[in-house]
């Protein structure tokens, strides 16, 4: 159960990342927000204490678990935002 609301704390961090990155606001024509770099320094590391706290408890188990979940949800995340160039969208095969 401990797993399941760490997961969760780094998804919550994961996509308040995602939502501060500079790059894909630009890419997505949304407006610029000013941000101290600390706040994503703090952010991340917060994102990454989970796991940190599961090996200082040596559940190793549930740090694998938490390790690809944690991934997974990165890349559903960057998966969902991603916004496609109309030169890139699929053409069907002739």
């Amino acid at each position: 159960m401990m797993t399941l609301w760490l997961c969760l704390l780094t998804l919550t961090c994961l996509i308040w990342l995602a939502r501060l990155d500079p790059k894909r606001r630009r890419v997505q024509r949304l407006p610029k927000i000013r941000q101290r770099p600390w706040l994503r320094r703090s952010i991340s590391g917060l994102c990454l204490l989970p796991g940190l706290t599961l090996i200082f408890l040596n559940a190793w188990p549930s740090f694998l678990i938490w390790l690809g979940v944690s991934t997974l949800s990165g890349w559903l995340i960057a998966w969902a935002s991603a916004k496609t160039h109309p030169s890139m969208k699929k053409t069907p095969p002739i």
